[in-house]
């Protein structure tokens, strides 16, 4: 069954370059991602995403269904989106603000991790594949002191029902 289902992108600049920037999304945009979304979780097979502009047709892949789920589930809870590359350079508070950290705590995480960055000007700059990069570092550290603490509690006699052997696993 196709279903066409409207869509106003009249609320997002006609510049794509402009993307880098959170963009807030009119209600009726959000409204018709949820739709769209809608239908593609609920198809019992790969979703194809078919789209129309201006007469021309075109057959996005199937993994263009998932980005548009992932887009109406931030966008239904008023969250902003922004498209960012992963060679694409941030500001250190745009870095900062990513990781929810404030913009002195990041400068001292990046320069503790010996994160590249470079200069323009007086600002650093910092890629994006970076950030990430800094993001798994510190989860995995956080993982590992977690994991560590437990055990102690376990060989202290703290902590009954943990398993060492199965929390290594994970």
């Amino acid at each position: 069954m196709i279903k066409n289902i409207d869509v106003d992108f009249s609320n997002i600049s006609n510049n794509i370059s402009s993307m880098n920037k959170p963009v807030k999304l009119s209600a009726k945009l959000i409204r018709s991602l949820e739709e769209i979304s809608t239908l593609i979780v609920s198809s019992r097979s790969k979703s194809v995403v078919r789209l129309e502009i201006n007469g021309s047709r075109f057959q996005l892949p199937s993994e263009f269904a998932s980005i548009l789920v992932s887009i109406a589930e931030k966008a239904k809870d008023g969250s902003e989106i922004q498209i960012i590359g992963t060679s694409e350079n941030l500001t250190t508070q745009q870095a900062a603000d990513y990781l929810g950290y404030s913009r002195p705590t990041l400068i001292k995480l990046l320069d503790e991790y010996k994160i590249p960055m470079s200069l323009v000007g007086k600002h650093r700059k910092i890629q994006f594949s970076d950030v990430i990069r800094l993001e798994n570092k510190i989860k995995a550290e956080r993982k590992k002191f977690l994991d560590d603490l437990a055990l102690e509690d376990y060989e202290l006699g703290r902590l009954e029902g943990f398993d060492p052997v199965k929390n290594a696993r994970r």
